[in-house]
């Protein structure tokens, strides 16, 4: 799912089929273990414009994903049809269990092994998540909820790796995350303090310039109050802004 959709079993590769059956597979397997009722899935697969025989075509794509996939795993229960497959074997679940470690780790101290843990869940993506399924309507509110997951990662690793002292290393992945989403003021903020550890304190001043211009000429709206008094503290040299392994 944390790419285009692919199949596996052992360490071949399973050909899943067209575009309508890898929709309706990537459905099944956003809500596997719950069934999927035949209305909700012509829904999001079709949308408002089905076509005339789609209950036809939606029990020929069904047969054909049982043989491929393979005995028991593509049951029919009333109203519909449900996955039956276990949590790791599908990878946006392993990312999300994983994500609950590495918070379980760093409520409990253990920093080195938290950011270990999200690096490796962030290690999972291989691309846009089912890039090659959203034409599907149901994939409209999902795709973006993955990406933002993807990207709340993301913070988390920095923010262990600023609690870790390694500012520096950040740095440059900060900036292309800033290229990329010039209006997520979090990132800013990281950019800022990494910057300002690393002993680049007009750096620091100046990349918060380049957020106020970003959201100004973008948005209309001034930088929130978080990282207006980020910007304060720097000027002042706060000393709560150093590294841990500073003070």
């Amino acid at each position: 799912m944390l790419g285009p959709l692919t199949v596996r079993r052992g360490t071949e590769e399973v050909p899943i089929g067209g575009p309508k059956a890898r929709a309706i597979l990537a459905f099944l397997i956003i809500e596997a273990g719950r069934v999927v009722s035949t209305a909700r899935l012509i829904e999001g697969i079709w949308g408002d414009d089905p076509p005339s025989k789609v209950q036809a075509a939606l029990q020929v794509h069904i047969s054909n994903l049982r043989k491929v996939l393979g005995d028991g795993v593509l049951v029919t229960r009333a109203p519909g049809y449900v996955l039956e497959v276990a949590p790791d074997a599908v990878d946006h679940l392993r990312f999300e269990t994983a994500l609950r470690s590495a918070r379980q780790q760093r409520a409990g101290g253990q920093m080195a092994a938290a950011r270990a843990t999200i690096a490796d869940a962030l290690a999972m993506w291989r691309g846009a998540p089912l890039a090659d399924v959203i034409d599907a309507p149901f994939t409209d509110p999902l795709v973006p909820w993955l990406d933002e997951r993807r990207a709340l990662a993301g913070d988390e690793l920095v923010e262990l790796s600023l609690s870790l002292g390694d500012h520096r290393q950040v740095i440059a992945d900060l900036e292309s995350a800033v290229s990329a989403t010039p209006h997520r003021e979090g990132v800013w903020a990281q950019l800022m303090l990494a910057l300002y550890r690393s002993g680049r304190q007009a750096d620091a001043l100046a990349a918060f310039q380049r957020a106020r211009a970003s959201l100004l000429d973008d948005l209309g709206i001034e930088p929130g109050a978080e990282l207006r008094r980020l910007e304060s503290a720097i000027l002042q040299q706060d000393p709560s802004l150093d590294s841990p392994g500073e003070r």
